[in-house]
């Protein structure tokens, strides 16, 4: 099955050439690549987040599978859902699903489903997709829809069922694990830096409780917090030690708005 996209001349360029020359642009490749077991990356168009999503990936070791964890904007499909057979399709390539990781994630966490549903018009996962495969022609993905829940104990559930289907794998080395998420959404500049702050340093120590907490206290907007979630507990009962913030920036910088602007953050999660 050929997962088709939808957001290619959307949020970023829909013809091949185009699509190299901003990637050009915006992944800088680092001298030193940090080998991590997770980031987070942001999905809005390309012309607004993609510095900051190209500044991360640029120093991020890409592995030979990387797990990608979107939000549900659509509403469709199942809680989370794993888009687990086929290929995934942008202008520049066609990615191979990790299948046989997707089947063994299914079989062994428990609120995990294969589901096309949910994929089928979402643009968070895709808008990553570009940037893995310009820094790694080879890489295979495992994408997963989360959301329409807020339920801290299936979050823990699909985290901890995932870290202990990942260490028994003995694939650890190869596998990153993928948030895709922005931040604050259409608030003041000022505000939107605030509640990011929150957020971040949140994410920083390593903090899930703490993230959802803010999240529904301070009412911060961060359309991915659930796949962020999953993945700091997750990747905890991996060995995660430490959470580096890359790059941040809003869509001010762009649009010269400061009334209504969105937050982007690159971040890293590392063992030491």
């Amino acid at each position: 099955m050929v997962r088709y996209p939808v957001a290619a001349g959307k949020f970023y360029p829909g013809e091949k050439n185009s699509l190299i020359k901003i990637l050009e642009k915006l992944v800088v490749k680092s001298v030193s690549e940090i080998n991590c077991l997770g980031c987070i990356l942001p999905h809005a168009g390309y012309i607004y987040s993609g510095n900051v999503a190209g500044k991360t990936i640029a120093q991020v070791q890409v592995k030979k599978t990387c797990i990608i964890i979107g939000p549900n904007h659509t509403g469709l499909g199942k809680r989370f859902s794993v888009f687990s057979k086929g290929t995934w399709r942008t202008p520049l390539a066609d990615t191979p699903v990790d299948e046989e990781l997707a089947k063994d994630l299914i079989d062994n966490c428990s609120l995990l489903e294969h589901d096309t549903q949910a994929h089928q018009f979402e643009h968070s996962i895709e808008v990553i997709v570009p940037f893995l495969q310009y820094v790694r022609s080879d890489v295979k993905i495992v994408p997963i829809i989360a959301g329409l829940t807020d339920d801290m104990k299936s979050f823990h559930s699909v985290a901890m069922d995932m870290a202990e289907l990942l260490k028994k794998s003995g694939k650890l080395d190869d596998i990153l694990i993928i948030t895709s998420s922005d931040m604050t959404h259409m608030e003041s500049l000022s505000v939107v830096e605030k509640k990011d702050k929150t957020a971040i340093n949140k994410i920083l120590n390593l903090d899930e409780q703490g993230l959802f907490n803010a999240v529904k206290n301070d009412n911060i907007s961060m359309c991915g917090y659930i796949p962020a979630i999953i993945m700091l507990k997750c990747i905890k009962a991996l060995g995660g030690k430490k959470a580096k913030l890359i790059s941040y920036d809003t869509s001010a910088s762009i649009t010269n708005d400061y009334s209504s602007v969105v937050g982007y953050a690159g971040m890293t999660i590392e063992r030491n």
